[in-house]
């Protein structure tokens, strides 16, 4: 993870997104510093965004402003991350949805006799559970990189170097 402060300083396309069934609340904005423009980049809520705000960046691939982890703002010390609360909850839905599934389709009175429908059921419960495999992973990363910000805001890092 690269970590990196910049000033903001200008701001524009700045859309600040509801939460949807689809995509959690987030902010999507473009910027310019040190005479460089950074486009599409996307963080999660609704953090303030002002030309002239200094933050530190979490960025998971070095130098590639789409990989935004969360920042840290050096003027408020709002700290904002990626919520892994959601993913962790569609995780668990998917664990009850593929344990069901197994119940149901190879219990004690299930009625699938034939071939194709105990290959059907059985790629419906592995595509369920290798959804909440992932999803669990996904939760995870998202909880490791949250703790590290809010830790590194709180000074519990700053021996680390900075980028």
């Amino acid at each position: 993870m690269q970590i990196v402060t910049v000033t903001f300083e200008r701001i524009f396309d700045l859309h600040r997104w509801e939460e949807t069934n689809s995509s959690a609340r987030h902010t999507t904005f473009g910027f310019v510093s040190n005479g460089k423009p950074h486009y599409a980049v996307s963080i999660p809520n609704w953090p303030t965004i002002e030309a002239g705000t200094t933050v530190t960046a979490f960025l998971r691939e070095q130098g590639n402003w789409q990989s935004l982890a969360g920042w840290i703002n050096q003027q408020t010390n709002e700290v904002t991350t990626t919520n892994y609360r959601r993913s962790l909850f569609f995780a668990v839905i998917s664990g009850i949805l593929a344990l069901l599934g197994c119940i149901g389709f190879f219990g004690a009175g299930s009625n699938i006799s034939t071939l194709a429908g105990n290959f059907f059921a059985g790629a419906y419960v592995l595509l369920l559970a290798f959804t909440a495999m992932v999803l669990a992973n996904q939760s995870y990363q998202q909880r490791q990189e949250a703790e590290f910000i809010k830790a590194f805001s709180v000074g519990a890092l700053n021996t680390l170097p900075r980028n």
